[in-house]
């Protein structure tokens, strides 16, 4: 059944839900409303203007965001979850994909367009070091070339000037791997569909048939993602960018907070609005965030009245941290077994559930001593801090498994799986012709089990059965492309995740982890998005939030002393309270498995 859209809606959301004409953006802080804003415009779009949904298109950043999304719209315009719509042809719901997804789909609709099957970084950076072998360079010097044709990727056309003749070399290598094999990296999406939007009569027929643009999290767009978003406007599009420049965060990948302001140049008639009201934090972790991080805009101000200050507490060695953040969770759920009643540590009548906390950690390497210590204590969790979703051995096998099947970079794949590749194709056909008709999967179920990949395990349950909603001709690498994706939003599992994954995220009770100098920030790294960074790790709270560091700590291979993050030291003491920790005896556990 349809809601009503504009229930519950302040004036400066109804104000951009309602806007019609020019481009807009939307300048939303942290739980202002964003997605709100976003779904009830096209809501409003469809029921109120009229509009064709087939003409309007939103683009996001993570498949979860977009899933989100098209389910909200679904709601609003009465239309059920709006699952079963995603990809048949006949749409009753607009476009609603990443920039990458957009990309390829757009690619495939173009006549005469040969398309190729996109690749991870992680195939992507292996390539670069089969370049690096092919010319007896030196593999250590893989990563920065890797980077170096990322960087020439985010300009077009692409361009290594400036680069020496190794560097060069190994980029022509590399591309001439792709199109020997039929590939594309992430970049050459963007790329290729930006060259084919440079054809005017591309892009006058993609202007008419989607004439209402809609980008979320603008503040994360890349120069080349930037530019395509140019191509994508024409002059009578009514586009808008829904984004803050204070959680602007992905410097690694070129995106910056400057792309907004010249979004304002490049379409001088931009409406601009501000949403100031934050419905998930209380005002205490706001105004403490505010002081990390002088913030653009206007200051936010909480609809919240909790008044709950943040929990600070340090450690000798980041082993007692680990244990103290355990033995807190448990307390908080109720404890997990026996022995936690028996030493105090299930306690309290008002019990949350392990999906509404969240452990926060600068490095990856900082979870494995958390994940440790839950593991001990039987708590179940989940992980989502990887750099390549797909990089696990099982996850990797099942996605070259899951292309042979799509009939996707076939060579490519039957090479880079364990074993003879002859075998694997054989065996893949065999059981294709033996299961014909079965969807896909089952036939993934089949092959894993063949394979000895255990297919009751959580994790690879999670992943087939996202594979079952999604488009039937979408490739893995699409499916899972970013950390968030692997995700299970519903589960009963803390979520362990780096700070740069939980962007976009929200629980009600979060943990910071390693808040030390040259953590927190990153020793060498740009100091203002260190803040930014900060800033979104405090602003994913919405009831409780701890900050937690310790006096030493293994780093690069050696033990050093650390200091309190000077980030805290400019919290006003008002809006915090340091907690004294009294160790307990260590005891042993049964080990819990991970999720992820």
């Amino acid at each position: 059944m349809a809601q009503d859209i504009y229930s519950s809606i302040n004036p400066a959301q109804l104000e951009a839900v309602r806007h019609e004409g020019g481009p807009l953006m939307v300048v939303a802080g942290p739980g202002t409303g964003k997605t709100r804003v976003l779904t009830s415009r096209i809501a409003h779009m469809i029921k109120a203007r009229r509009i064709c949904p087939e003409q309007i298109l939103a683009i996001t950043f993570t498949n979860q965001a977009a899933s989100e999304i098209l389910k909200r719209v679904s709601k609003w315009l009465g239309l059920g979850s709006g699952q079963d719509t995603i990809g048949q042809h006949h749409r009753v719901i607009p476009t609603v994909a990443t920039f990458h997804g957009w990309a390829l789909s757009y690619l495939k609709s173009l006549p005469g367009i040969q398309t190729r099957a996109p690749i991870d970084q992680r195939d992507a950076k292996d390539i670069v070091r089969e370049a690096c072998r092919h010319y007896g360079i030196p593999t250590r010097k893989a990563k920065g070339y890797y980077q170096a044709i990322s960087r020439a990727k985010q300009q077009f056309p692409p361009s290594m000037e400036g680069e020496g003749e190794e560097a060069r070399a190994v980029f022509a290598y590399y591309q001439d791997y792709l199109a020997r094999f039929r590939l594309w990296d992430f970049d050459d999406l963007i790329l290729e569909a930006l060259r084919m939007l440079h054809d005017g009569e591309n892009a006058r027929e993609f202007r008419m048939k989607s004439p209402f643009i809609l980008v979320d999290e603008f503040q994360d767009v890349s120069p080349a993602q930037y530019q395509l978003t140019r191509s994508m406007a024409g002059t009578n599009s009514e586009i808008t960018v829904i984004g803050d420049p204070n959680q602007a965060i992905y410097g690694f990948r070129m995106a910056s907070p400057r792309f907004l302001k010249d979004f304002a140049i490049d379409f001088p008639d931009t409406r601009r609005i501000y949403l100031s009201t934050s419905y998930r934090c209380p005002q205490v972790f706001l105004d403490a965030a505010s002081a990390v991080l002088e913030p653009e805009g206007e200051h936010l101000n909480a609809s919240s009245g909790i008044k709950t200050k943040i929990q600070i507490m340090g450690f000798k060695d980041p082993a007692r941290e680990a244990r103290w953040i355990a033995s807190t969770i448990e307390k908080l759920v109720g404890g997990m077994s026996f022995d936690s009643i028996n030493d105090g540590t299930a306690q309290g009548t008002d019990f949350r559930s392990l999906s509404d906390l969240a452990v926060l950690f600068r490095a990856r390497r900082l979870g494995k001593e958390i994940a440790k210590a839950l593991g001990r204590r039987g708590i179940p969790f989940q992980e989502a801090s990887r750099p390549d979703p797909l990089s696990g051995k099982d996850l990797r096998m099942l996605w070259r498994i899951y292309e042979i099947l799509g009939n996707r970079a076939v060579e490519h794949h039957l090479a880079r799986l364990p074993g003879d590749p002859a075998t694997w194709k054989a065996r893949i056909e065999k059981i294709s012709r033996e299961h014909k008709g079965a969807n896909r999967s089952e036939l993934l179920e089949r092959l894993l089990d063949f394979s000895g990949i255990d297919i009751k395990d959580p994790a690879i349950q999670g992943i087939l059965g996202k594979i079952a909603k999604a488009p039937e001709d979408w490739p893995l690498t699409l499916v899972f492309q970013r950390e968030a994706d692997l995700l299970m939003t519903r589960i009963e599992a803390v979520s362990l995740l780096s700070l740069h994954a939980s962007k976009g995220l929200e629980f009600p009770i979060v943990f910071i982890a390693g808040c030390e100098d040259g953590i927190i920030p990153w020793h060498g790294s740009d100091l203002e998005e260190e803040r930014r960074l900060f800033y979104v790790g405090i602003t994913r709270a919405s009831e409780r939030l701890f900050m937690t560091y310790a006096n030493k700590r293994m780093l690069f291979g050696k033990t050093v002393r650390a200091q309190r993050s000077r980030f805290i030291d400019g919290i006003p003491a008002d809006k915090f309270e340091t907690i004294k920790h009294r160790a307990r005896a260590r005891r042993k556990k049964s080990r819990q498995r991970s999720l992820f």
